[in-house]
């Protein structure tokens, strides 16, 4: 697991900058910037964050201690997670922090 920032005192979009941050950090990744309208026009969640690794994709959706994903979210998210996993021919990891 990738570690990231104590998200304890941080707040909106500053913590989804700070991983954002911490993400540009690691060694061998390519992070991955998606059109939200590609998303949204074939019924996919839109993603916070999200990296190319050599042998994975791995996405981050980022939230707070109080926000939760819904089942209609959570259900774009894994049809986001499995069209990124085909386009890049490689595992797709969903990660919420």
């Amino acid at each position: 697991m990738i570690p990231f920032a104590d998200q304890r005192k941080i707040h909106g979009s500053e913590l989804e900058r700070t991983k954002s941050l911490e993400l540009h950090q690691i060694p061998n990744g390519v992070p991955l910037l998606i059109s939200e309208k590609l998303l949204r026009n074939f019924g996919m969640g839109q993603v916070d964050l999200a990296m190319v690794l050599p042998n994975k994709v791995i996405i981050w959706e980022v939230k707070q201690d109080h926000d939760f994903l819904t089942a209609r979210q959570w259900k774009r998210l894994q049809s986001t997670q499995s069209f990124l996993g085909q386009l890049f021919n490689r595992p797709c990891t969903l990660k919420i922090v």
